[in-house]
């Protein structure tokens, strides 16, 4: 649809309203990641309780299953992305790139998130109170401690991601690694 509205590559889209407003020039895509270079992380997972590489082609191929846009990025650019989310849709030069209606309609709740009986009798591993059982745009919304938080996760093969936003503190952190979800 994305590709139809704007008469360019969903790329070529995301790079002209999203990456470049931003100041996002070292994010890409899977398909046009440089896994040369020696700044890019490569790929794990573990096969039989052996850590292996996986082949960047495959993730490369990856790109074109990937539902969220496979992108690749470095924790400079998700600052960026963080402060464009906590800001209300401003770049770090405080300008406005979207609007701010628009921003908050992302991480307005859109629907409830099942829950199983087992999950709200669960005692958790730690002795603080996390709910994450809505969802936005793209985010799930919950509370950590009292405190509103937004979170969206990520992974494809042999990556792992987790970005949490607490807007009323103007607060957000962002957690890559490179491995399978068992061990991210």
């Amino acid at each position: 649809i994305t590709e139809l509205l704007s008469n360019s590559t969903w790329e070529e889209m995301i790079n002209q309203t999203i990456f470049q407003p931003l100041g996002m020039m070292s994010s890409s895509f899977a398909a046009h990641v440089n896994f040369d270079n020696v700044n890019v992380a490569l790929p794990y997972s573990t096969v039989d309780g052996q850590f292996g590489d996986i082949d960047p082609a495959f993730t490369k191929q990856w790109n074109s299953r990937c539902g969220s846009g496979c992108i690749f990025s470095t924790a400079d650019d998700m600052a960026k992305w963080m402060n464009f989310h906590l800001s209300k849709g401003n770049n770090s030069h405080g300008h406005q790139v979207f609007p701010e209606s628009l921003v908050n309609d992302l991480h307005s709740l859109q629907s409830l998130l099942p829950t199983t009986d087992l999950s709200m009798v669960h005692i958790p591993q730690f002795p603080v109170t996390q709910t994450g059982d809505m969802y936005a745009l793209g985010w799930r919304v919950g509370y950590y401690r009292g405190f509103h938080i937004l979170t969206h996760t990520g992974s494809t093969p042999g990556y792992a991601s987790i970005l949490t936003l607490v807007p009323a503190e103007n607060f957000g952190v962002f957690i890559a690694v490179n491995g399978d979800d068992d061990h991210a």
